[in-house]
């Protein structure tokens, strides 16, 4: 059942896919779909190597592509992508499941953004889309990781509310085999009520009525995360 006239605007604001204006050019944000592995490799191909150290995977390797869009299918990653002209991207942000149970309400964030747009806000952009989406999804807190050398991505996630934690000394090393420290920075985002065990809130299990999507949230989402339907649209699951 669909019922567009009680989507609040303020949900259309934060529905995905939508249209944006960054500085004169429009861009497209949407979530990533099984068609855009070509584009989206194409996209890290065109990074510079200093960027790429400290990835999950190799992502100029266009199988390793694949398999990323593989576990979004599967629920595992959540991508947004940025899009000119609906065709090339220009910036992605990405959050992944540990799939781990005693940190599965922990989700590691990333954000790359090309070169030309750089200095433009739209990596800032990305990481609040990610961000607003996780509390949706049954994370609480965020896990960013990045090289002493990458200064620009440390002062943007400062910037939304992350805090380094830890420097791991000599705990990475690049495609040459040179060692880098690892900095890890994080981000809460649930307070628990007191005498509110975590694991109580994790089961919270939440259906849109509007396009049927299950959601995992620590507490009542506001919006769903895929047609932007509002409160209203959203019952609980796990109490029927």
């Amino acid at each position: 059942m669909t019922n567009d006239g009680a989507i609040t605007g303020a949900a259309r604001e934060r529905t995905l896919p939508r249209e944006i204006d960054l500085g004169g050019e429009p861009l497209t944000l949407r979530r990533m779909a099984p068609d855009d592995t070509d584009r989206l490799h194409r996209f890290f191909l065109a990074l510079p190597a200093t960027d790429l150290v400290v990835l999950r995977r190799d992502v100029t390797d266009g199988r390793e592509i694949t398999n990323w869009a593989a576990e979004i299918a599967r629920g595992e990653t959540a991508t947004v992508l940025a899009l000119s002209e609906g065709t090339s991207v220009m910036g992605e942000a990405t959050l992944h499941f540990t799939g781990v149970p005693w940190t599965r309400h922990v989700g590691i964030v990333r954000v790359f953004t090309a070169n030309e747009q750089r200095g433009r806000g739209l990596g800032q952009l990305l990481l609040e889309e990610v961000c607003r989406l996780a509390p949706e999804l049954g994370i609480e807190k965020l896990v960013a990781e990045m090289t002493p050398e990458q200064a620009g991505a440390q002062r943007l996630f400062e910037k939304i509310g992350f805090a380094a934690e830890a420097r791991l000394q000599g705990y990475v090393k690049d495609r040459y085999g040179r060692p880098h420290d690892l900095i890890m920075m994080t981000r809460d985002l649930v307070t628990h009520a007191s005498g509110t065990s975590s694991a109580a809130l994790q089961a919270a299990v939440w259906r849109c009525t509007s396009c049927g999507t299950v959601l995992r949230s620590a507490e009542p989402p506001n919006v769903c995360a895929d047609c932007g339907a509002d409160a209203g649209f959203l019952v609980r699951t796990d109490e029927e």
